[in-house]
């Protein structure tokens, strides 16, 4: 045995002969710890002894990885998905960095004008309160422009209006502080901000404690058309203690780079008229220095949509303990608060206490009649009240309250008109305890979840916890009816056999729909059944279905393929408005009514061929069809309302099955001239053997006919041969005799 070494691994009682000297092998890596965006790594950095008969450690050394930081891509963290705080901008000082500029006294020598940015040379703009001991109160037209050096502006509290394109094309802009308490408002169309920031495409927006409003047109530009125009102003902040009363009306329209805005308590008043955020697709959010009851006393002017759209918190100091969307200041900068998670359903009417009820006439249940005095934003509806079923959710039971979800138990058997109206736009979630089958057979009201055009809803569908997306409706179910309304979560659906009609709105606004299966038992498909389905691309009518009601694909801006079947006879009023993917559709025979806006403002059909039973081409039933090419119309037309092709700008051929005289006595209605200054041609079996414009099928496609070619002379003597001529008297020429 060899001497025993406990340092060099010896064990006691054992051979030791073949003990080795530990040395060093490979580095191994082990152990690792990715770094985040905010947290530290780590990893050890392991080496085994180089003998490969010895597992034992050589050396063990932690490494530490610094957190990663966040990469933000366009407002978003790309690793982490966080949005990008708003960092507050810090206002340089009234007067700093402003030598030099231009002034021009008022005609009544009261006040300096800054007409230009004179030997000033600096990045960071300041207009100045004063000026030769006069208040300084107005920015001259065209001021600023072109000047790209500038980084910042700052507006100070006595101008009270400003030129046009005032600071256009200032295109490094980054920060503008506007402290101006009571500007006027501006005209309309006067840019004064025009490709402000266009470089840097991101600017911050400091509004100043002291500005009481902010006028009309501040940040407007010419056109949306040229979205270089546009300010690049991305976020906007008022300030926490601001006495700011009203936004006034386009101060922030065609502002498409907006992502988030901090609205201050003391706004009473924004934008009525036209609409502040008008024609913008912004902002994505907004932090409102109030409570919900003080938003909802807002007077908010129309087109205002993408502000009414975006996700909206409330302030609050301590973290919330009920649901909704809450933000709070951390370091000066605009905070969601996380989301608030309610604890587990402890039981019948827990967390909806103050709810209202209605004892039934019959005195067996109770109906959910409104909100009551409860204050939570989850609401849970009990199975019972007072030992009696709930057994129905009551008309305009939680009309206009701003709730973000809700669960219904199995007891409820119906849910009445308008119980969620003007709740969609916080309504996310809707929670069932019940199976797909039970769902399906409650008896839901045409709207009871909204109006029957919702372009923004966005609640999710869960039956007994598990969320909605594709689904096989049960064979005992033979109607479907509004359950899926407005159900932002639902993609697939396939029907069973046994369905007979679906109803009214019944997937009116699935935003998310892309496939659904209708089976050949279907023999109605109700009013905007499919309207605003903006996923859906695929539709195939069965042929028991007679009529294309209403609106029933109104909107559905994917919908490429559409198979009407052989019985349709009505495909009514705007029908497939604005259905602008649509190509071609063929419309069958059996087809007697086109109803108004039938396809109006779909904007890539280019042909279509309308079958000899339709009488009446029915208003606007074309209107805006930008790329419709050709059109056949039936001699059986006796009348084309107003505006039937109006906008039909590439309109060039109309193939008409009857003649020339027979197409003059249509009546044809006001705003149809792309349709009349088309080229019209005539239907002919055979090729025509006199003038004009005709046409006929060539493998069931409207084809023109080769314009008619008179024949030439054929010269003398051909043709002549053995007629009888006499010379005449003076022997100038013949006379066939």
């Amino acid at each position: 045995m060899g001497d025993f070494d406990p340092d060099k691994g010896d064990e006691p009682g054992k051979d030791n002969k073949n003990r080795h000297n530990h040395k060093p092998g490979k580095t191994v890596i082990e152990n690792e710890v990715k770094a985040t965006c905010t947290t530290a790594g780590s990893y050890d950095e392991v080496v085994y002894c180089s003998n490969k008969h010895c597992k034992d450690i050589y050396s063990k050394t932690t490494k530490t990885i610094d957190p990663l930081g966040h990469d933000y891509v366009n407002g978003v963290c790309s690793r982490c998905e966080e949005q990008e705080p708003i960092t507050p901008p810090v206002d340089p000082g009234d007067g700093e960095h402003s030598e030099g500029l231009e002034y021009t006294l008022s005609d009544d020598g009261t006040y300096y004008i800054v007409s230009g940015i004179g030997t000033f040379q600096g990045a960071n703009l300041v207009i100045p309160n004063e000026y030769n001991n006069l208040p300084v109160m107005e920015i001259d037209k065209y001021a600023f422009q072109n000047q790209t050096q500038l980084t910042s502006i700052t507006i100070s509290e006595n101008i009270r209006t400003m030129g046009w394109s005032a600071f256009e094309k200032c295109t490094n802009i980054n920060k503008i502080y506007f402290n101006a308490t009571a500007m006027d408002d501006l005209g309309d169309e006067w840019a004064c901000f025009s490709g402000v920031g266009n470089n840097t495409g991101n600017v911050t927006l400091h509004i100043g404690k002291n500005v009481t409003r902010i006028p009309a047109n501040l940040f407007e530009v010419v056109s949306a058309g040229s979205h270089i125009n546009y300010p690049k102003i991305v976020n906007v902040i008022f300030d926490k203690n601001s006495v700011c009363e009203s936004i006034g009306e386009g101060a922030f329209t065609y502002c498409g780079s907006l992502q988030s805005i901090v609205i201050p308590d003391s706004v009473t008043n924004i934008g009525s008229g036209s609409g502040i955020f008008s024609f913008s697709n912004s902002p994505t959010y907004v932090y409102y220095i109030g409570t919900v009851k003080k938003w909802s006393d807002i007077s908010i002017g129309k087109y205002n949509d993408s502000l009414l759209n975006a996700t909206r918190y409330y302030y609050s100091e301590t973290e919330p303990t009920e649901g909704g969307n809450f933000w709070r200041y951390v370091d000066g900068v605009p905070t969601p608060w996380p989301a608030y998670v309610a604890p587990s359903d402890p039981g019948d009417g827990e967390y909806s206490e103050g709810l209202a009820y209605t004892l039934s006439d019959d005195g067996t249940y109770y109906i959910v009649t409104g909100i009551g005095t409860y204050k939570e934003y989850d609401v849970l509806v009990p199975s019972t009240h007072k030992s009696l079923p709930v057994k129905a959710i009551g008309e305009e039971a939680f009309y206009q309250c701003d709730i973000t979800s809700v669960t219904i138990p199995t007891s409820v058997v119906c849910i009445g008109e308008s119980a969620f109206f003007k709740s969609f736009s916080s309504l996310q979630d809707i929670y069932y305890e019940g199976t797909l089958e039970e769902w399906c057979t409650i008896d839901f009201a045409d709207h009871w979840i909204g109006s029957s055009v919702i372009n923004d809803s966005k609640h999710n569908l869960y039956l007994q916890g598990n969320l909605v997306v594709n689904i096989i409706v049960p064979s005992s179910v033979s109607d479907i009816g509004t359950a899926f309304q407005n159900c932002a979560s639902l993609e697939s659906i396939v029907l069973n056999n046994n369905i007979i009609q679906i109803l009214d709105y019944a997937f009116s606004c699935c935003q998310s729909l892309v496939n659904i299966s209708i089976p050949d038992s279907v023999t109605y498909i109700g009013l905007s059944a499919f309207q605003d389905c903006r996923a859906l691309e695929d539709i195939d009518i069965p042929l028991n279905v007679t009529a294309i009601n209403d609106c029933t694909f109104s909107g559905c801006i994917s919908l490429k393929n559409v198979t009407l079947g052989e019985n349709i006879e009505t495909i009514g009023c705007q029908s497939f408005w604005d259905c602008n993917s649509i190509e071609y559709i063929f419309i069958p025979k059996s087809v007697t009514s086109i109803g108004t806006g039938a396809f109006g403002g779909c904007e890539s059909l280019t042909s279509i061929v309308i079958p000899d039973s339709v009488t009446i081409i029915g208003y606007s039933a074309f209107s805006g069809c930008e790329s419709l090419t050709s059109i056949a119309i039936p001699n059986s037309v006796t009348s084309i309302d107003h505006y039937a092709f109006e906008n039909c700008t590439s309109l060039t051929d109309v193939y008409y099955t009857g003649t020339e005289a027979e197409w003059a006595a249509i009546i044809v209605g006001n705003g149809n001239s792309f349709l009349t200054n088309a080229t019209c041609y005539y239907y002919s079996e055979i090729e025509p053997t006199v003038e004009g414009n005709f046409w006929h099928y060539v493998d069931g496609v409207p084809t023109p006919w080769p314009a008619y070619v008179a024949p030439s002379d054929p010269g003398d003597s051909e043709y002549s041969e053995g007629l009888a001529y006499t010379l005449s008297d003076d022997g100038t020429y013949y006379i066939v005799s």
